[in-house]
């Protein structure tokens, strides 16, 4: 059995509740929570950025050299719709933050969207 503080950095219901109401909706909590069990489900560590104009889902790769080697950072961006400017903000989140991004979506039809809008740069995963 985890302490609280355990479940504070592993359970997805506790990570996502850092965001409040920066979560979303109840369709982009799920996505959420999917992706941050898919991302511990391959021993990786998934978090949640808490910031205002923050990503959805951080993760580092368990194989890097330590837990704090952020040159493996993927920010996983949950997308249940497709508008310019948001997607255009999570493409600059990214670059700033040196990582690799990965459009989840629910739907290959909101996939297709954002393929089209921003292009095959990044990565896409339909959950």
């Amino acid at each position: 059995m985890l302490t609280s503080k355990g479940l504070d950095v592993v359970d997805p219901e506790r990570l996502i509740a850092r965001q409040g109401v920066l979560a979303g909706s109840e369709e982009h909590k799920d996505l959420m929570r999917k992706k941050i069990r898919m991302v511990q489900g391959k021993g990786d560590f998934a978090f949640v950025d808490s910031e205002k104009d923050g990503f959805d889902v951080g993760a580092i790769t368990a194989r890097t050299r330590s837990a704090w080697d952020t040159g493996s950072l993927t920010i996983y961006e949950c997308q249940t719709n497709a508008i310019r400017e948001e997607l255009e903000k999570c493409v600059e989140k990214a670059r700033m933050h040196s990582a690799q991004l990965i459009w989840v979506t629910g739907s290959g039809e909101v996939t297709n969207e954002t393929r089209k809008l921003i292009g095959s740069a990044c990565g896409y995963a339909v959950v």
